[in-house]
């Protein structure tokens, strides 16, 4: 069984992280000729302040680029979980 396990700046938009678990498996699925069923993909988010850039907290190092992505990420529009009794068949 596969684990591939990504570590990225915290902040990105849920839909993005979604794609990178879907493409990082299809990837892994096809190199290793490794059903997808049977590959896990984690992602860890690190807080910008705790992650260093030549010595620099990522947090001051790339503030414009956080900023952004903190931005966009608002713009993205959540997705709703299905009410409960809706997902059974029954009106909610």
């Amino acid at each position: 069984m596969p684990l591939v396990q990504i570590t990225i700046l915290k902040g990105r938009p849920t839909a993005q992280k979604h794609r990178l678990l879907r493409e990082i498996t299809a990837v892994v699925s096809d190199v290793l000729a490794a059903p997808k069923e049977r590959v896990r993909v984690c992602i860890n988010e690190v807080h910008p302040d705790c992650w260093g850039i030549a010595g620099e907290p990522a947090s001051q190092v790339r503030a414009a680029e956080i900023k952004a992505r903190a931005h966009a990420a608002r713009k993205t529009p959540a997705r709703k979980p299905a009410a409960r009794s809706a997902r059974r068949g029954r009106a909610a």
